[in-house]
């Protein structure tokens, strides 16, 4: 028999893909954030670290990859004394013609987008990369046309303000890898900006196959997008993925797509003298288009089904191990669809798990059926769910308790459970597909410990950086939740997956940066009203522990290939999880109790979980 908290993971499982907070309505939950302001501002205090911690070399580009967020200014560019190659490719389809931007009635899309060009290089220029060079290519009319080509900044911008843009038409992608072919130049480092308002409907067969080759017969490009609009962006967001590059999705307003070229401005400088090389054996696969796995199209064929093993993991005194196994059937799509700095996403559906799931391999050949290349991801991933836990339970208990309500709030931080699957000798994760990935994972802190996005953005929101600070707090500076990417749930809450722990003895792969990362992060967080309201210490009162080279030796231990899967043990009897009828009579009983008693309880059911 299946454990009470089994049970309940299987429950928060099912809603994963799907809650949408009408429990809450979101201004209450802003009245109610807003109120936890008025605690004293006192409690926490940015630490004093440099923002330059060295990082650790030695992780490879992909292990350590993660995508940049927005900035509030431009930044100073790398190795100036060197040109890198600047082509901007805008989708100039009859859409971009339509005058619909916030605050702006009289301002076409292609107008602002035009703005934030000439914006963008000269700030490029004033920052010290006076010797790049630009292009621009517009899409329309269903053909494309090169309307400046390697023109220095002043020229580029003055070229932009004297052409006359003519929307029309309607966008083919396959003249993007086209025009990479006809203009960039073999051995300059290339960088390519594409822009667009919508996303099509259907591609052609050829065109994501053509993408790939165009990537591999030139590893100096990289394709960074960007989206505006309310568009299902999925395959922009494939389109940059294949091109090694970045997806950005903006409002339609011009803050917003400010904010955004930041984003992209940052990416290039950070890799302005990046080339793409190939340091080991990735899996060579053809993408299907994302576009075929969009709104409740599941698209997997019966014949496809599959017997299998689905396994739960669960951590025990610091020790991956199984909970349960249990026979399944399942259906894998041969191809995938997307693709991270690790790993390939195929769609994937489990019989007996109502919803639609994503199946995660890794992209390089000599992980297959390597437990050590899951177990990282599912250390990170449970451990954070538990953290997660301990969260809410602190929002309840010192936020919630003397609210009056007798009703439990929604959670703000959520993380997608994994499983793990043997089917026909393959090993792999399933987990749930995060609905509102179409418009674009938000990446707020990376596991380099930076924080991406700043109070001010359209997509920010104080909890990731609020529960990043809770894991220090409540590891007494051990852990620390990082690589914090998902959707936003409402304008607040926000829905994980792929996070990465930070650890002092880098116990948690090789993507775990330890104590260094750790510092960059109480480096930049200033702690907000939602730090303040939980009580969280200062960040320079948590122990901190230099880098030694026994955890260098740990992180660099060479993987045993393949590993036995973890161990089953008994599962151990624990009162069951989640809403309890006694939680809430306690909640609701607290008013008589001292505060030290109230903590005390609170401490010791939080202790339960």
């Amino acid at each position: 028999m299946a454990r009470a908290a089994d049970r309940e993971d299987d429950a928060d499982f099912f809603s994963a893909a799907s809650e949408d907070g009408a429990r809450l309505p979101e201004h209450e939950l802003d009245e109610w954030l807003d109120a936890a302001s008025e605690a004293s501002p006192g409690l926490c205090r940015m630490a004093s670290i440099p923002s330059n911690v060295s990082l650790d070399s030695e992780v490879s580009e992909d292990e350590a990859r993660d995508g940049l967020g927005e900035l509030k200014a431009f930044e100073k560019p790398s190795a100036i004394d060197q040109s890198i190659s600047i082509m901007f490719f805008v989708d100039l389809s009859r859409s971009m013609s339509r005058t619909d931007f916030t605050g702006r009635p009289e301002l076409r899309r292609i107008d602002a987008v035009v703005t934030v060009l000439k914006r963008f290089i000269a700030q490029q220029q004033s920052m010290g990369a006076a010797m790049d060079l630009y292009s621009l290519v517009t899409f329309a009319t269903s053909k494309h046309e090169v309307r400046f080509h390697r023109l220095r900044a002043s020229e580029a911008i003055a070229k932009l303000g004297s052409i006359d843009f003519t929307p029309d038409g309607a966008m083919v992608y396959d003249k993007i890898v086209r025009c990479i072919r006809e203009l960039a130049v073999p051995g300059q480092v290339c960088r390519v900006i594409f822009l667009s308002d919508g996303c099509p409907t259907g591609l052609q067969r050829h065109v994501l196959p053509s993408f790939q080759a165009v990537a591999a017969e030139n590893p100096h490009v990289i394709l960074h997008c960007i989206g505006f609009g309310n568009c299902d962006f999925s395959i922009l967001q494939q389109l940059a993925q294949i091109g090694r590059g970045s997806f950005n999705c903006a409002d339609m307003d011009i803050d917003s797509l400010v904010n955004t070229f930041t984003t992209v401005s940052k990416t290039i400088t950070e890799t302005r003298s990046t080339v793409h090389r190939r340091e080991r054996h990735t899996r060579q696969v053809a993408f299907d288009s994302a576009k075929r796995f969009s709104g409740n199209n599941d698209n997997i064929k019966e014949k496809k089904a599959k017997a299998g093993m689905r396994t739960t993991l669960v951590l025990r005194g610091g020790q991956l191990m199984k909970s349960r196994s249990k026979k399944c059937i399942v259906y894998l799509h041969d191809n995938p669809f997307m693709q991270g700095g690790m790993r390939l996403v195929h769609r994937f559906r489990d019989q007996d798990l109502p919803t639609k799931m994503v199946a995660k391999f890794s992209r390089y050949v000599g992980d297959d059926n390597s437990w050590d290349f899951i177990k990282g991801f599912a250390q990170s991933t449970i451990q954070t769910r538990k953290f997660s836990q301990k969260f809410h339970e602190a929002v309840l208990w010192r936020c919630w308790a003397d609210s009056g309500d007798d009703w439990e709030p929604p959670r703000m931080v959520k993380c997608t459970q994994s499983f793990v699957y043997e089917v026909q000798g393959m090993l792999f994760t399933g987990e749930a597909f995060l609905e509102g990935s179409q418009r674009g994972f938000l990446k707020w802190i990376n596991n380099r410990g930076e924080i991406l996005i700043p109070e001010g953005s359209s997509n920010y929101s104080m909890v990731p950086e609020a529960f990043a600070h809770f894991s220090l707090d409540d590891s007494g500076g051990q852990m620390m939740v990082a690589d914090l990417q998902g959707v936003l749930l409402g304008s607040k809450r926000v829905h994980l997956t792929d996070p990465q722990i930070l650890s002092l003895d880098q116990s948690f792969g090789a993507a775990d940066l330890g104590s260094a990362a750790m510092q960059r992060f109480r480096s930049m967080h200033v702690c907000n009203k939602l730090c303040r309201k939980l009580g969280l210490s200062s960040l320079s009162s948590i122990p901190q522990r230099p880098r030694t080279r026994s955890a260098l030796n740990n992180v660099r231990a060479a993987p045993t290939l393949p590993a036995t899967p973890p161990p089953s043990v008994p599962a151990a009897p624990q009162p069951e999880r989640g809403r309890t009828q006694s939680r809430s009579t306690v909640v609701t009983s607290s008013a008589g109790r001292s505060e030290e008693e109230f903590l005390k309880l609170a401490k010791e059911i939080s202790e339960q979980f």
